[in-house]
């Protein structure tokens, strides 16, 4: 039913661990539902800093206040006004009340507490008068050969960095509310996957020759990263830049957080291998792009639990439709062009 898999991708790996319909859907390229706040607004936020040393000569602001106001007025004539992101409609969050049911439009709410305004204010000091970095929104897509546990093993990885910095620097950009974890800082599987991915990308790609040297990949560091693909503890410095508070914050991995991730994906391409797309029901199917179309696939939804329509239902967990909200009538996302580049 899916096709194989080629090259991993985080989302795709992180999909694997929450529930195995979702990476089917990934896998098979099956265009998500609706999008949500929080993924708008990160796009449009990692959108103003890569476009901001050409839209700010446009937009002719030289304060902070007064970029931080037309990101608003971008942000609500681009995106809130029509209520869409990349072609994709912004389902706004709803809250649930004491009997479980929908009650009120958090719509206006979000709105009034966006993140944008704050975020485009240290957007504007963190990048004005500075010097940009050496690429923006960095593509890698490589393929490593490597032997773990006495077994040989092909795989394919794919991504895009936030910004590359000289010398030997990526930063990732948050933009959501909270702080990142402790676990995500020390372990999270995102910060292996760019390193690993952004190293080799340059280190065996001929086109990227120029960009390397820039970047500060030396001659020696060549010839370790092509002797073992996986010798990649030390070479760079990793950052976080979170929009919310306008800090950066270091962040590091070590060989034995590579492994790890090398693990994660051998794993995941073994569900991939057995054909295990089965669906994982929780409560975090109301936050899924792909909720409508996994619903109207269908799972037990005219039986019933305790008097109330179930949306899924295994050994172990029950989902009731009024946890995930369904709408069988709903129309598909139009595709549209925005007045704003987003």
């Amino acid at each position: 039913m899916f096709r194989t898999v080629t090259s991993w991708s985080n989302h795709k790996l992180e999909a694997s661990k929450e529930c195995g319909r979702k990476l089917g859907y990934m896998l098979d390229g099956v265009r998500p539902d609706v999008t949500f706040p929080y993924f708008a607004e990160g796009s449009f936020l990692h959108r103003r800093i890569e476009n901001f040393y050409d839209e700010l000569p446009k937009w002719k602001v030289k304060k902070a206040e007064t970029y931080a106001g037309r990101c608003r007025g971008v942000w609500w004539f681009s995106v809130v006004n029509p209520g869409k992101m990349q072609g994709l409609d912004i389902e706004w969050r709803k809250k649930l009340n004491g009997n479980g049911e929908w009650e009120e439009d958090l719509r206006e709410k979000f709105i009034r507490k966006s993140n944008v305004g704050v975020s485009a204010i240290n957007i504007y000091n963190e990048y004005f008068g500075k010097q940009p970095p050496i690429n923006s929104e960095f593509p890698f897509n490589i393929v490593l050969d490597f032997k773990v546990g006495g077994n040989n093993y092909t795989l394919g990885l794919i991504g895009r960095v936030d910004e590359l910095r000289s010398p030997l620097l990526i930063r990732e950009t948050k933009t959501g509310f909270e702080e990142p974890s402790i676990q995500e800082y020390h372990h999270g599987r995102q910060v292996s996957f760019y390193v690993l991915g952004v190293l080799n990308e340059l280190v065996n790609n001929p086109n990227n020759k120029e960009l390397a040297e820039r970047f500060g990949i030396t001659q020696d560091i060549k010839k370790r990263i092509k002797a073992d693909p996986l010798d990649v503890d030390g070479i760079l410095s990793t950052e976080y830049f979170l929009t919310r508070t306008g800090l950066i914050n270091p962040v590091s991995r070590t060989k034995e957080d590579i492994h790890s991730l090398l693990e994660d994906i051998i794993k995941a391409n073994e569900r991939v291998r057995r054909g295990d797309f089965s669906p994982n029901p929780t409560r975090n199917c109301n936050g899924c792009k792909w909720k409508y179309k996994c619903h109207n696939d269908g799972d037990g939804v005219s039986e019933t639990v305790d008097g109330k329509k179930i949306l899924f239902k295994s050994s172990n967990t029950t989902v009731h439709i009024s946890s995930v909200r369904v709408n069988k009538k709903r129309k598909e996302p139009q595709r549209e062009l925005l007045p704003f580049k987003v």
